[in-house]
């Protein structure tokens, strides 16, 4: 193994302000593959978020020419081949003692072969075969195309357990003898941590774009200085590259895109995707991308067709949309991600999903930017899609005939939508969530975000959405219902109710409850207006 990587690499834990060099890492693999060896070991499921550790595991399982399998997330079920992070850690205590350096060399034989799972966007998860001589190749190949130098320090908030932080967190440092941060930093604070303690000149920071549009709302992105930002997993928005761009201009930012199967295919500086100097691609009669790279194996060697619909100008690659999301619709060929990067052109648009509900229907879920959600507050959902529509009939008339407006995406961990997901989005009742701030004998107060994803908004005051004043009393028996027992059917009289001011889409509402014999008196607040009160009756058992 030795002659595989650069022996500079080191291998650093934050939370424990240590750093381990080649030479320990080499001997952590030889204990490891010792403990292996006595164990009979055949096959193990690896997972855990610590790279070091999974580096250890993982190399010294090829060496001993063990079967691995590389999950993409916890098995909850702990089976017999499982190795997490405690059964890495008790394999180098319990053969620490009895190992002697001589006992094992590192010879790893760059034909061996691991399991790692694609992320299963497009149907169910599948077990992709790569050899050590592919990453080796890919991970050589990057250093070169990206410059990378033994001096560079990487962190990543994206898993080693997926092939993109593999092959970028961990076989490209590896190659190149930089530095791994081993934590997965999944934390806005915990990034800024390192950023406030590193020399940002040697800083090359892994992500998704789900994590970078959140650290984009950071209070000190401004101060995100890096050299390099590598982002993959999932289509990064235009708008997120060009702000981080501009606002970062000493920073280089790159998007990857590739998949399990064939490895790294193209990237984005900033100017669309431009494939890499040693992939080669061609399009199919169904407009299918086939993608040939040196680091591709047997069948895929000589091209391997992938499940994305696109347009090859030279090196200049546009993607269409994946192959199942490109449909025939009113005999027209539509790709449902060309609907959504119009969409997503609009300043009213943060995100977007096109979702085709049935063969004659698409639907388009939105989440609106902040200039969006004011404009639905003003002029309601018939005033946001009369002019989403204004952009879409411009390519495709007609083409989307729902709308439905949420707070987020239901995306999964690698950034990606299922339809069955999208399908659960557009169906949920989505209603106000009470948060419970005081609760006394006599007295409580609970708070909620009037969303403006709320399903009362759907069909009713198109122009001017408010919380009709019905659905505002349903609030307050909810809350008598939830934190004071008291059965819907124990109201006997609603003795008073005056509504005084709207609750609105975007507001805050506090409701205030207090009870005086068998009478409870309510108030209810938008911000710090107040928009209703009322006294209700209750049946005196109930009291």
């Amino acid at each position: 193994m030795k002659t595989l990587f650069n022996h500079s690499c080191r291998f650093t834990h934050t939370s424990q302000n240590a750093t381990k060099d080649f030479e320990s890492f080499l001997k952590d693999c030889s204990i490891c593959l010792h403990s292996l060896k006595l164990q009979s070991v055949r096959e193990i499921e690896l997972y855990t978020e610590d790279s070091y550790l999974f580096l250890v595991a993982f190399f010294a399982a090829l060496i001993a020419d063990i079967k691995v399998s590389i999950l993409p997330k916890k098995n909850p079920s702990k089976s017999d081949s499982m190795l997490g992070e405690q059964e890495i850690l008790k394999l180098l205590d319990n053969s620490a003692d009895s190992f002697k350096d001589a006992d094992y060399n590192l010879n790893l034989p760059t034909e061996r072969t691991f399991f790692i799972q694609t992320s299963g966007s497009s149907g169910e998860r599948k077990n992709i075969a790569k050899s050590l001589k592919q990453m080796l190749l890919e991970a050589q190949f990057l250093r070169t195309e990206l410059q990378i130098q033994s001096s560079h320090c990487f962190f990543s908030s994206a898993s080693h357990q997926h092939l993109y932080g593999l092959t970028f967190k961990v076989f490209l440092p590896l190659v190149s003898g930089s530095e791994i941060i081993c934590e997965n930093l999944n934390y806005p604070e915990v990034i800024f941590e390192i950023l406030n303690s590193r020399n940002p000149k040697n800083l090359i920071f892994l992500s998704s774009p789900i994590l970078l549009e959140s650290l984009m709302l950071h209070p000190s992105f401004k101060n995100f200085n890096v050299t390099l930002i590598l982002t993959a997993g999932s289509k990064l928005n235009p708008k997120t590259h060009k702000y981080f761009l501009q606002t970062l201009n000493q920073t280089k930012m790159i998007e990857i895109y590739g998949s399990t199967e064939t490895g790294v295919i193209a990237f984005n500086e900033g100017c669309g995707l431009k494939l890499f100097s040693q992939v080669h691609a061609l399009v199919n009669e169904d407009m299918r991308l086939v993608v040939q790279s040196p680091w591709q194996e047997g069948e895929e060697a000589e091209g391997f067709l992938t499940n994305d619909c696109v347009e090859i100008n030279g090196k200049n690659l546009k993607i269409l949309g994946r192959f199942d999301r490109v449909i025939k619709l009113h005999d027209r060929r539509i790709g449902l991600e060309g609907i959504e990067s119009l969409l997503e052109s609009s300043e009213l648009v943060n995100k977007s999903f096109i979702l085709q509900e049935n063969p004659k229907r698409l639907s388009a879920i939105i989440v609106l930017s902040a200039l969006g959600e004011t404009h639905f507050r003003n002029f309601g959902k018939r005033g946001v899609v009369k002019r989403l529509q204004e952009i879409l009939n411009k390519e495709f008339p007609n083409q989307v005939r729902y709308f439905y407006f949420r707070e987020k995406l239901p995306y999964d961990a690698q950034g990606k939508i299922s339809k069955q997901e999208g399908l659960s989005c557009i169906q949920k009742r989505h209603e106000p969530e009470f948060t419970l701030l005081e609760k006394t004998e006599n007295f409580l107060r609970a708070q909620a975000y009037i969303g403006i994803d709320c399903f009362y908004f759907n069909g009713h005051f198109l122009d001017f959405p408010l919380v009709p004043g019905f659905v505002e009393l349903g609030f307050v028996y909810h809350l008598l219902n939830a934190h004071l027992k008291i059965p819907f059917e124990a109201i006997k009289e609603i003795e008073s109710i005056k509504f005084m001011h709207f609750l609105r889409p975007k507001d805050t509402l506090t409701v205030e409850i207090t009870q005086k014999e068998c009478k409870f008196y309510f108030k209810m607040f938008a911000g710090e207006k107040e928009c209703a009160n009322g006294r209700l009756r209750f049946l005196k058992e109930s009291c």
